[in-house]
């Protein structure tokens, strides 16, 4: 057993034990954690609601693929949750599908998190509400025919009469140009990169850099305008220094 998987482990389950809604966090095998939760208060029905007890299984890859979901399943009955704690904790579209398709929920830590506070019905299709909204704000789109998952964090944008858009999401507060290299070593087959969240900006710099690319850097509402056009158009789109 992998030493630094194993401190993650115990790292999740100490942090764990800090959430509002969690009771208690125990390991009962390696890699595996038992959370008992508390009875929390729904904000929208204004009820006090049981929230059960779950099984969560750790995890630590760059991207966590189809067949390590499979085997994690096939050694670990029972799961509520598989947990990628990598450092941007990715999985490809086809790892959620299978482990969904078992009523096993796919996340990362920051995921789980916020999946943690819901019940039965909310928790496996649980998504950050930033992400959650940039897809219906994309599906949405007059130009747009389909929204493709290609894993997570990345969408593959199917337009009319337009190329098709590979994009990946993040959530920085000031991207710059330092933040936008590491992206582009994550995501190394994008055509563009939305910074989610409306606080959260880019710096003239980075958006300077990602055109050098051939990468369009936007806001969300700044890639929504920019789903009407292609190439340079595409790219500057919503940069001053280009007209827009």
């Amino acid at each position: 057993m992998n030493k630094k998987t194993l401190r993650m482990t115990d790292y999740v389950r100490r942090a764990l034990e800090k959430h509002s809604a969690v009771s208690n966090a125990s390991e009962v095998s390696p890699q595996r954690l038992f959370i008992e939760r508390r009875t929390n208060f729904h904000p929208m029905f204004l009820v006090e609601q049981e929230l059960p007890s779950i099984s969560i299984f750790v995890t630590s890859k760059p991207m966590l693929e189809a067949v390590h979901v499979q085997a994690i399943i096939a050694s670990n009955q029972g799961l509520d949750a598989i947990v990628n704690t990598g450092k941007w904790g990715r999985y490809t579209s086809e790892a959620k599908e299978y482990a969904n398709s078992q009523g096993v929920s796919l996340f990362n830590y920051r995921q789980l998190l916020g999946a943690l506070e819901r019940d039965d019905e909310e928790f496996p299709v649980y998504e950050r509400t930033a992400m959650r909204v940039a897809r219906q704000s994309i599906s949405r789109h007059s130009k747009v025919v389909r929204v493709e998952d290609v894993a997570l964090y990345e969408l593959r944008v199917h337009r009319k009469n337009l190329s098709t858009v590979r994009v990946a999401f993040t959530e920085i507060y000031i991207l710059g140009i330092a933040d936008l290299r590491e992206i582009l070593e994550e995501f190394p087959n994008i055509d563009a990169i939305v910074n989610l969240s409306l606080w959260n900006y880019y710096t003239k710099e980075a958006k300077g850099k990602a055109k050098e690319y051939g990468i369009g850097l936007f806001e969300l509402k700044e890639f929504l305008g920019a789903l009407n056009y292609a190439g340079d158009s595409f790219i500057s789109y919503g940069d001053p220094e280009a007209g827009w």
